[in-house]
């Protein structure tokens, strides 16, 4: 009988701290990517605005803005608005994460991508 109520409270323990974000920071990099032009971009990690500016894309270099955080371990929903269009993701922080946002001015359309290697410009 003891070691069924242990096993239960390691559980609840477990699935506590796979649900909550553990304060062990990482680097979250965020790539404003291509195809922006004097586009006004807000970006928020779980409600928070993270950054609000009018971004261009470099001709030469190919992307906008490179940001850099050091964010806790754990899930989080990362909302992305372009000129008033908004797509809205969630994903999961557990080690360096890095995010590509591009933005297709045709369709109208971002995206959010999440390589596994940080671009190199």
């Amino acid at each position: 009988m003891k070691t069924k109520f242990l096993l239960f409270t390691l559980s609840l323990l477990f699935i506590s701290f796979g649900c909550k974000k553990i304060n062990i920071e990482k680097e979250l990099r965020i790539d404003i990517g291509t195809q922006f032009q004097n586009d006004f971009v807000t970006i928020k990690l779980d409600n928070n605005v993270v950054f609000s500016d009018s971004v261009s894309t470099n001709s030469i270099l190919g992307f906008s803005k490179t940001l850099i955080f050091d964010y806790p371990v754990g899930k989080y929903e990362i909302s992305v608005s372009v000129n008033g269009i908004e797509k809205v993701d969630k994903f999961r922080h557990k080690k360096d994460r890095f995010i590509y946002i591009s933005f297709d001015k045709v369709s109208s359309e971002i995206n959010i991508l999440y390589p596994a290697e940080k671009y190199l410009y």
